[in-house]
């Protein structure tokens, strides 16, 4: 039997979005062409169904969903980048300060300080 490619290897093409939330895949590829890979902090691209929009941002949640996860348990630092990023907060959970690969705050990089006006909550429990 064959496996369905939306499941075990959706790469969020217009086929499979029709088909399958995306969270009921057990694979998603992040792809430029598609969603944009998320540490590049991308805009979604105008032409996108609403559908794809939310299939798209809930994948990139996903992510860093999984990086903060990783941060929390493994990411020795005296210093961790919190969550400051405002760009598309939902999805990018605060790692992007605008669009574009150089707006992403990554763990290796240098610490982005917090400005003083900025209220950061808990992870998921601000309000969008």
């Amino acid at each position: 039997e064959e496996l369905d490619r939306c499941i075990y290897n959706n790469q969020l093409d217009d086929y499979c979005i029709s088909r399958i939330d995306v969270g009921n895949s057990k694979v998603v590829r992040h792809s430029k062409k598609v969603c944009g890979e998320p540490r590049d902090c991308p805009y979604d691209h105008p032409k996108w169904s609403n559908r794809k929009k939310m299939q798209c941002q809930e994948i990139h949640e996903k992510y860093f969903r999984s990086r903060d996860a990783f941060e929390d348990k493994y990411l020795v630092k005296a210093k961790i980048q919190e969550p400051v990023g405002l760009f598309k907060s939902k999805s990018f959970m605060g790692y992007c300060k605008g669009p574009g690969k150089k707006n992403y705050l990554g763990f290796a990089k240098a610490v982005y300080r917090k400005p003083d006006w900025q209220i950061l909550c808990p992870r998921m429990q601000c309000p969008p």
